[in-house]
């Protein structure tokens, strides 16, 4: 009887750390939603209704002046909508979009893909 007591006593504390382990494991991996607060000054709401709304949008690139939408039809873009909101450049290829908003473009990118 004395053995059983050791061998689920070992049994317990791998049970624990596994446990341990699997939760820590999780935690690190959950990614929170952060809210991202609009730095960008222009309204992201506005922008994405001239991109025809969120289902039209398949990705969104930045550089350091420039954001790029990749759309899944560009056909029906509010093209002075998007220069009312204050870009001052628009490049537009068959399903590409290229808005020029400047040093708010990084900022842009990141607000619309927490709506998406």
């Amino acid at each position: 009887m004395g053995n059983e007591v050791y061998l689920y006593i070992v049994i317990a504390v791998i049970a624990i750390l596994a446990i341990l382990f699997g939760v820590r494991l999780y935690l690190k991996n959950k990614k929170p939603k952060q809210k991202v607060i609009a730095k960008s000054g222009i309204a992201i709401d506005t922008l994405i209704d001239a991109l025809q709304g969120t289902s039209n949008i398949q990705d969104v690139e930045s550089t350091l002046s420039k954001v790029t939408v990749t759309l899944k039809d560009s056909k029906n873009v509010d093209v002075e909508k998007i220069k009312s909101l204050g870009a001052s450049g628009i490049v537009q290829n068959e399903n590409r979009i290229s808005m020029i908003f400047g040093k708010t473009s990084q900022a842009i990118k990141e607000e619309i893909e927490v709506k998406l």
